[in-house]
């Protein structure tokens, strides 16, 4: 195998092990923010319908990311 192989396969792993701590770390993010949502969000609709779709684009990015169906 030469240098550049080598080096290509560990730019893979590397990216590899940064998206499962970016997934670890979103996941983490998302479960507070489930907990803490009804204490911070005020009453405003259009606040909580944001929060809303934004939480739920986070759990489709993280279904794709652990290759799960959404």
């Amino acid at each position: 195998m030469t240098r550049a192989q080598e080096a290509a396969i560990a730019r893979v792993c590397a990216h590899e092990c940064l998206q499962r701590e970016l997934v670890e770390a979103l996941s983490l993010m998302m479960d507070w923010a489930r907990e803490v949502s009804d204490e911070y969000l005020d009453g405003d609709p259009e606040v909580r319908q944001q929060f809303r779709d934004d939480m739920n684009h986070a759990r489709e990015v993280l279904a794709k990311a652990r290759g799960e169906a959404a």
